[in-house]
Protein backbone atom coordinates (compact mmCIF):
# COMPACT_ATOMS: atom_id res chain seq x y z
CA UNK A 1 0.00 0.00 0.00
CA UNK A 2 1.60 3.54 -0.97
CA UNK A 3 0.77 6.72 0.39
CA UNK A 4 -2.06 7.62 -1.77
CA UNK A 5 -4.09 4.41 -0.84
CA UNK A 6 -3.47 5.31 2.89
CA UNK A 7 -4.42 8.59 2.73
CA UNK A 8 -7.56 7.54 0.78
CA UNK A 9 -8.37 5.55 3.38
CA UNK A 10 -7.95 7.85 6.10
CA UNK A 11 -10.21 10.74 4.78
CA UNK A 12 -13.04 7.65 3.22
CA UNK A 13 -12.71 7.07 7.18
CA UNK A 14 -12.90 10.44 8.21
CA UNK A 15 -15.63 11.99 6.06
CA UNK A 16 -17.85 9.19 7.44
CA UNK A 17 -16.94 9.39 11.10
CA UNK A 18 -17.08 13.45 10.50
CA UNK A 19 -20.59 13.15 8.83
CA UNK A 20 -21.90 11.13 11.66
CA UNK A 21 -20.51 13.89 14.36
CA UNK A 22 -22.48 16.66 12.04
CA UNK A 23 -25.97 14.78 12.30
CA UNK A 24 -25.74 14.38 16.09
CA UNK A 25 -24.53 18.08 16.50
CA UNK A 26 -27.44 19.46 14.33
CA UNK A 27 -30.06 16.15 15.24
CA UNK A 28 -30.89 15.48 11.76
CA UNK A 29 -30.11 13.15 8.75
CA UNK A 30 -29.46 15.93 6.13
CA UNK A 31 -27.43 16.77 2.49
CA UNK A 32 -26.19 19.86 4.87
CA UNK A 33 -24.91 17.62 7.28
CA UNK A 34 -23.43 15.45 5.04
CA UNK A 35 -21.67 18.72 2.61
CA UNK A 36 -20.42 20.16 5.72
CA UNK A 37 -18.82 17.00 6.97
CA UNK A 38 -17.00 16.46 3.32
CA UNK A 39 -15.83 20.19 4.00
CA UNK A 40 -14.29 19.30 7.48
CA UNK A 41 -12.68 16.43 5.84
CA UNK A 42 -11.57 17.76 2.87
CA UNK A 43 -9.99 20.71 4.77
CA UNK A 44 -7.90 18.30 7.30
CA UNK A 45 -7.26 16.71 4.11
CA UNK A 46 -5.64 19.28 2.39
CA UNK A 47 -3.86 20.05 5.49
CA UNK A 48 -2.56 16.71 6.41
CA UNK A 49 -1.30 16.81 2.64
CA UNK A 50 0.61 20.30 3.05
CA UNK A 51 1.94 18.66 6.69
CA UNK A 52 3.31 15.79 5.26
CA UNK A 53 4.25 16.78 1.93
CA UNK A 54 3.39 13.48 0.63
CA UNK A 55 0.65 14.33 -2.20
CA UNK A 56 2.07 12.87 -5.21
CA UNK A 57 1.90 9.46 -3.50
CA UNK A 58 5.73 9.70 -2.52
CA UNK A 59 6.78 10.85 0.73
CA UNK A 60 9.41 13.74 0.07
CA UNK A 61 13.16 13.75 0.72
CA UNK A 62 14.35 15.21 3.58
CA UNK A 63 16.67 18.09 3.03
CA UNK A 64 20.07 18.19 3.15
CA UNK A 65 21.73 19.26 6.83
CA UNK A 66 23.33 22.19 6.72
CA UNK A 67 27.49 21.73 6.44
CA UNK A 68 29.08 23.02 9.67
CA UNK A 69 31.68 25.76 8.65
CA UNK A 70 35.34 24.75 8.16
CA UNK A 71 37.42 24.78 11.03
CA UNK A 72 41.37 24.91 11.82
CA UNK A 73 41.13 23.89 15.07
CA UNK A 74 43.85 21.01 15.75
CA UNK A 75 47.36 19.60 15.51
CA UNK A 76 48.86 20.46 11.78
CA UNK A 77 52.38 19.38 10.08
CA UNK A 78 53.60 22.29 8.60
CA UNK A 79 56.08 22.08 5.39
CA UNK A 80 57.17 24.97 4.09
CA UNK A 81 59.26 25.09 0.77
CA UNK A 82 61.38 27.92 -0.82
CA UNK A 83 60.82 28.75 -4.10
CA UNK A 84 62.87 26.61 -6.39
CA UNK A 85 63.74 23.77 -3.56
CA UNK A 86 63.05 20.46 -3.94
CA UNK A 87 63.41 19.56 -0.15
CA UNK A 88 61.18 21.19 2.71
CA UNK A 89 63.06 24.34 4.42
CA UNK A 90 61.65 24.26 7.70
CA UNK A 91 58.97 21.77 8.96
CA UNK A 92 57.32 21.84 12.38
CA UNK A 93 53.92 21.24 14.25
CA UNK A 94 51.07 23.31 15.14
CA UNK A 95 48.31 23.26 17.32
CA UNK A 96 45.93 25.43 16.61
CA UNK A 97 42.91 27.36 18.19
CA UNK A 98 40.01 28.39 16.63
CA UNK A 99 37.49 31.05 18.70
CA UNK A 100 35.64 32.67 16.14
CA UNK A 101 37.77 33.80 13.16
CA UNK A 102 40.87 34.23 15.71
CA UNK A 103 43.36 31.77 15.52
CA UNK A 104 45.68 31.01 18.18
CA UNK A 105 48.77 28.30 18.15
CA UNK A 106 51.43 26.52 19.99
CA UNK A 107 53.89 24.41 19.21
CA UNK A 108 53.51 20.45 18.70
CA UNK A 109 54.90 17.63 17.50
CA UNK A 110 55.73 17.17 13.73
CA UNK A 111 54.93 13.66 12.90
CA UNK A 112 56.37 13.75 9.14
CA UNK A 113 59.18 11.44 8.45
CA UNK A 114 62.42 14.14 7.82
CA UNK A 115 62.51 17.63 10.09
CA UNK A 116 64.21 20.57 8.57
CA UNK A 117 65.44 23.47 9.25
CA UNK A 118 65.45 23.88 13.13
CA UNK A 119 68.42 26.01 12.91
CA UNK A 120 66.17 28.99 13.39
CA UNK A 121 63.47 28.09 15.36
CA UNK A 122 63.37 27.35 19.11
CA UNK A 123 60.41 24.60 17.80
CA UNK A 124 59.33 24.45 21.69
CA UNK A 125 58.79 27.55 22.32
CA UNK A 126 56.66 28.60 18.73
CA UNK A 127 53.47 30.24 19.16
CA UNK A 128 51.15 31.29 16.53
CA UNK A 129 48.17 34.21 15.79
CA UNK A 130 46.19 34.84 12.54
CA UNK A 131 42.83 35.02 11.27
CA UNK A 132 40.52 32.24 9.21
CA UNK A 133 37.39 33.23 7.68
CA UNK A 134 35.68 30.85 4.64
CA UNK A 135 38.25 28.87 3.66
CA UNK A 136 41.10 31.46 3.95
CA UNK A 137 44.22 31.01 6.50
CA UNK A 138 46.46 33.89 7.40
CA UNK A 139 48.68 33.49 10.06
CA UNK A 140 51.96 34.56 11.59
CA UNK A 141 54.35 32.15 13.40
CA UNK A 142 56.97 33.39 16.05
CA UNK A 143 60.02 32.41 18.26
CA UNK A 144 59.78 34.11 21.01
CA UNK A 145 63.37 33.61 21.77
CA UNK A 146 64.92 34.73 18.33
CA UNK A 147 62.17 36.81 17.46
CA UNK A 148 61.74 35.36 13.83
CA UNK A 149 58.46 35.57 12.26
CA UNK A 150 57.20 33.57 9.38
CA UNK A 151 54.17 34.64 7.63
CA UNK A 152 51.86 31.74 6.45
CA UNK A 153 48.60 32.66 4.12
CA UNK A 154 46.69 29.86 1.62
CA UNK A 155 43.31 27.83 1.47
CA UNK A 156 41.87 25.09 3.49
CA UNK A 157 40.14 22.38 1.07
CA UNK A 158 36.98 21.26 1.24
CA UNK A 159 37.83 18.07 3.22
CA UNK A 160 39.43 20.41 5.65
CA UNK A 161 41.78 18.43 6.04
CA UNK A 162 45.02 20.40 3.72
CA UNK A 163 45.86 24.11 3.68
CA UNK A 164 47.96 24.74 0.56
CA UNK A 165 49.42 28.45 0.53
CA UNK A 166 52.51 30.36 0.34
CA UNK A 167 55.04 31.88 3.27
CA UNK A 168 57.50 34.59 3.75
CA UNK A 169 60.03 34.44 6.20
CA UNK A 170 61.45 38.04 6.18
CA UNK A 171 65.56 38.17 6.98
CA UNK A 172 66.74 38.13 10.55
CA UNK A 173 69.73 40.09 10.80
CA UNK A 174 72.09 40.82 13.54
CA UNK A 175 72.47 44.49 14.49
CA UNK A 176 76.05 45.15 15.21
CA UNK A 177 77.68 42.80 12.62
CA UNK A 178 74.85 43.57 9.68
CA UNK A 179 75.09 39.60 9.48
CA UNK A 180 72.05 37.37 7.90
CA UNK A 181 71.58 34.67 10.52
CA UNK A 182 68.49 33.24 8.94
CA UNK A 183 65.31 34.19 6.75
CA UNK A 184 64.93 35.71 3.92
CA UNK A 185 63.00 32.75 2.77
CA UNK A 186 59.63 33.02 0.51
CA UNK A 187 58.25 29.73 -1.44
CA UNK A 188 55.30 26.91 -0.88
CA UNK A 189 53.14 26.19 2.23
CA UNK A 190 51.34 23.43 3.07
CA UNK A 191 49.68 22.61 6.68
CA UNK A 192 48.26 18.51 6.69
CA UNK A 193 46.10 17.95 9.62
CA UNK A 194 47.50 15.21 11.94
Amino acid sequence: MDYSDLLHDRFVLGLSVTAKAAERLLGIRSRLATDAAKSIATVSLSGMLFVCGCAGGTPSESPTAPVAPASMTGTWNVVLTDTGSNQPTYTFGLNIAQGGNALTAQDAIYTGTIVYGNSCFNYPSDTGVGSFAGSSLSMTVTDPSTKADIQISGTLNAAATQVQGTFTFPQIIEGTRLMVLCGGDSGTATLTRQ
